[in-house]
């Protein structure tokens, strides 16, 4: 910190910075936008609703965002990073790429819901024990398709830094992430909810994709899926990797999810602790958004090095802390009526939610420094050293806790799975320096 004081006081502001302060502006008004929406269409989906079948509305919701998430085999991390880097140097690499990702994707998340929808009986009765949740995973199971596709857009709007397209898309769309859940709800219950919330995901894609088009003719770039074996590498090194490390924190919530449905408490404990995910991931948008837009710089840095990367990544990280560490602190003082705002009955959830703020500067921290790693293609290490020993902590932590503490047990799963996430970053970081060191 004396370092970046003695920096900034002299003028030698690290190279990046105006990129990086514009890119993060663009997307914390496209995120505020955003998760701002679906934050208002939660609260009036939870009231509309009540605690249990709000809580079936969102154990589906993270059902389908996992599943998408599989399907477009984190590719909009690898988009991010690989259009950053070929974008100028080789246009005509970049275009096929971009192509043969949207293919797979798009096969792979079409059957995905087809299995979904022809097991839904199944996965509702003994699965999560619920035979109700069989029509509305069904409704779910419609939507993943697009989701899907928006998830590989998002890599696609970073790679070449068009924050500001991912901002107008946002502002559009608000009305309709709000008002179409939420009138769902009113109208048709959890499962009139699920449709709506469908509903945004296709306006979502399509409002992406038609955007995509005209700014990829804008700049030359072509979409073309080339020798398909040619990309048989990306998916080992990259795609595999992405895909594990993507799903992995989703599947740590989900199963945690499950296991919380399945206890004594069932989906009135779902409830509590999907009300305080929420609030928490309200308090992360701004410190994600930030390292959202450094991914790309990063790349771009690594792919034409030039001095004072360094200096942009720990300007970051000391930006990102601050700010979360201040939301979390006044959101922890008024927790309890932060999550009466949900209705009747949610009052109760006031102590999960301040274990997961306390996590909160660990998720900071640790995504920030995980974009570096992530900029040098160094995907199967970010897999190993962070994704799957934040899952294995979580997951065994909600086992072990879940059934005597219920929703806290699996938010105090959640917080020690971030302290061992950090700690695998740190190791990953530091290894990757001693390697280079070795060698040079």
């Amino acid at each position: 910190m004396l370092l970046l004081r003695r920096r900034l006081a002299s003028g030698a502001l690290p190279h990046g910075l105006k990129d990086l302060v514009s890119g993060s502006t663009w997307l914390i008004l496209a995120a505020g936008l955003g998760q701002g929406s679906m934050l208002l269409a939660n609260l009036i989906v939870a009231n509309a609703l009540g605690v249990a079948d709000y809580g079936r509305f969102a154990l589906l919701q993270s059902t389908i965002l996992i599943l998408a998430a599989l399907a477009q085999l984190g590719f909009g991390a690898i988009l991010a990073q690989q259009i950053a880097s070929l974008r100028a140097r080789d246009p005509a690499a970049a275009g096929e790429v971009a192509a043969f990702c949207f293919l797979v994707a798009a096969l792979l998340s079409l059957a995905f819901a087809a299995v979904l929808v022809a097991t839904r009986g199944v996965a509702a009765e003994g699965l999560f024990r619920d035979p109700a949740l069989a029509p509305g995973i069904a409704i779910a199971a419609l939507a993943l398709p697009f989701l899907a596709a928006s998830a590989v857009q998002q890599g696609l709007f970073t790679g070449l830094e068009r924050f500001r397209d991912l901002a107008k898309v946002a502002l559009g769309l608000f009305p309709f992430v709000v008002l179409l859940p939420a009138v769902g709800a009113w109208q048709g219950g959890f499962e009139g909810a699920l449709i709506g919330l469908g509903l945004a995901y296709v306006l979502r894609a399509a409002l992406g994709q038609i955007m995509l088009i005209g700014r990829f003719r804008a700049l030359g770039l072509a979409w073309s899926l080339g020798n398909p074996r040619a990309k048989l590498r990306l998916l080992r090194d990259f795609a595999v990797p992405g895909t594990l490390a993507g799903i992995l924190t989703l599947v740590a919530i989900w199963g945690g999810q499950t296991l919380l449905v399945r206890s004594g408490g069932g989906a009135d404990m779902l409830g509590l602790f999907a009300a305080a995910f929420t609030v928490k991931t309200m308090v992360m948008f701004l410190p994600s958004q930030m390292t959202g837009a450094l991914l790309p710089i990063l790349a771009r840095f690594h792919a034409d090095p030039v001095a004072g990367r360094g200096g942009l990544l720990w300007v970051n990280l000391a930006a990102s802390l601050a700010v979360t560490a201040l939301l979390a602190g006044g959101f922890i003082l008024f927790a309890g009526p932060v999550m009466s705002l949900f209705g009747d009955g949610f009052a109760g959830g006031r102590p999960v939610l301040v274990i997961l703020l306390l996590a909160a500067p660990l998720e900071a921290i640790t995504m920030t420094l995980y974009q570096d790693i992530q900029a040098k293609g160094r995907f199967w290490r970010s897999m190993l050293c962070v994704n799957l020993p934040l899952a294995a902590i979580v997951l065994a932590g909600a086992a072990w806790l879940v059934p005597a503490r219920q929703a806290e047990g699996l938010a105090i799963a959640w917080l020690a799975g971030w302290a061992v996430a950090l700690t695998g970053t740190l190791f990953a970081i530091g290894f990757s320096r001693h390697r280079q060191e070795t060698r040079t």
